[in-house]
């Protein structure tokens, strides 16, 4: 869920806002998404992230696995964190459709690190992914 934004009208009590309930029910969103827990799942093979996804550790001891992004476009700050913890075949981060992840269409992991317990971390702008971090 992106962020809503509550519309305040253009005067005071002019009746062009948010009503309380519909403005309530917004704050409420934007709070049930800033203290969620992160979810966190160990995936074996090719996944599709959702914007429910947080955390994802690869165990790509059975083949190469590819994790798919949601679209950036209206997701301006969601985060994805990807642990390789196999070094035995690649992980590859992917972006949506024709979005890219800093100026391409994939990061792999494997490739970049070439090594066990490799990390990414990206975050979207709104309208592609940027790599935020990388480790070992």
């Amino acid at each position: 869920m992106a962020k809503e934004t509550l519309n305040i009208g253009t005067v005071a009590n002019d009746n062009t806002g948010d009503t309380l309930r519909n403005a309530a029910s917004k704050i409420n969103g934007n709070f049930d998404q800033l203290f969620s827990t992160v979810s966190v799942q160990t995936v074996t093979g090719d996944t599709l992230a959702t914007n429910e996804d947080g955390v994802f550790i690869c165990d790509a001891t059975l083949g190469s696995i590819i994790i798919t992004l949601p679209t950036a476009v209206d997701n301006s700050g969601k985060q994805f964190f990807v642990k390789q913890i196999s070094a035995n075949n690649a992980v590859t981060i992917k972006a949506s459709a024709t979005e890219t992840i800093d100026g391409n269409n994939e990061k792999v992991i494997a490739g970049f690190f070439g090594n066990l317990n490799a990390y990414v971390s990206v975050i979207s702008n709104g309208v592609q992914w940027y790599v935020t971090g990388v480790g070992q």
